[in-house]
């Protein structure tokens, strides 16, 4: 899951430290902190190791003159790390966060469009000394921001951004967001006065002394559909394709993976496209031999977890 920090201007270590704390459940397997000498920029992560377990896979992360704080996983990086090679970029590590600086540094913000993946993060540039900022196209994973006295924080989570408020309090219009809860999802409205939530599918570049980001929405989905065959047995044969190739793409960890079982025909279907993944050979795609997990979730006092008791009993 991993959880992000960042502020520009810098933070004081103690208090920057404390608020990346507040998010250590994202990120149980370490953190790290980075301040630039011109003390412009504080960038902060709480990691959970999924590629490349080495300390080469920390962040933040430095390619360049550019550093990163990044949640989430590029899943075809495999794919873009090679097309990066043969233009000469070299690597260190293992990892997807190492592809996203070195495809910042050949195609900018056009790089979004290589990317199939979830993420949220934020990289600055040394030399120009800007902030770009980018989440994944349908907003999976999170990104608050605010500005605070002249200042810009931003984070994984709401309350790691409290610290650096005057006062947490609710949103003037909380009521109204508390009763349309699934209506401000796909809005920049948050229940806390003065945060506010990153737009999906889109970028920014950082102005600090105009208080302002300069967001710009690089997905629509209108935009990018495919083509559908004609005939159903071409139809049935492209979603086989495409939903095999997500199940497999899914699967690149360095470290054991699982499902979520409801039952149901979506998450069946997809367990069983991962066993027949696991029994092919996939070399150089960094597939999981270890899938072999699965997870179901139950309720107390359900029908379901009462019968589960009984034949326990």
């Amino acid at each position: 899951m991993c959880g992000i920090l960042g502020s520009l201007p810098f933070t004081d270590s103690n208090h920057f430290l404390s608020a990346l704390n507040s998010i250590a459940h994202r990120g149980p397997d370490g953190y790290g902190i980075w301040q630039d000498e011109s003390q412009k920029i504080t960038l902060g992560h709480r990691r959970l190791s999924i590629l490349d377990l080495s300390e080469l896979g920390k962040q933040p992360m430095h390619y360049g003159n550019y550093a990163i704080t990044f949640n989430g996983e590029i899943y075809n990086f495999i794919e873009v790390k090679k097309e990066l090679e043969l233009k000469g970029h070299i690597f260190i590590s293992d990892s997807d966060t190492e592809v996203i600086l070195a495809a910042y540094q050949e195609w900018k913000e056009k790089c979004l469009l290589k990317f199939n993946g979830m993420w949220a993060f934020a990289i600055w540039d040394k030399i120009n000394q800007q902030l770009f900022i980018s989440r994944d196209r349908f907003g999976v994973k999170p990104f608050y921001y605010a500005f605070v006295n002249g200042k810009f924080v931003f984070a994984s989570e709401m309350k790691a951004l409290f610290s650096f408020l005057p006062e947490v309090r609710p949103a003037d219009n909380f009521n109204e967001l508390k009763n349309n809860i699934f209506g401000y999802e796909h809005t920049d409205q948050c229940i806390i006065h003065g945060i506010k939530r990153f737009p999906a599918g889109s970028y920014a570049f950082l102005e600090l002394e105009r208080q302002q980001l300069n967001i710009v929405k690089y997905w629509n989905t209108k935009e990018h559909l495919i083509q559908v065959p004609k005939r159903y047995e071409e139809q049935v044969e492209q979603f086989r394709e495409i939903f095999i190739d997500a199940c497999k793409i899914r699967m690149r960890s360095d470290v054991p993976i699982g499902t979520a079982l409801s039952g149901g025909l979506d998450s069946s279907a997809i367990i069983s496209t991962m066993a027949y993944i696991g029994r092919e050979q996939h070399s150089g795609q960094r597939v999981s031999k270890d899938w072999q997990h699965a997870f179901v979730a139950t309720f107390p006092d359900t029908f379901l977890t009462k019968n589960i008791m009984r034949k326990r009993w």
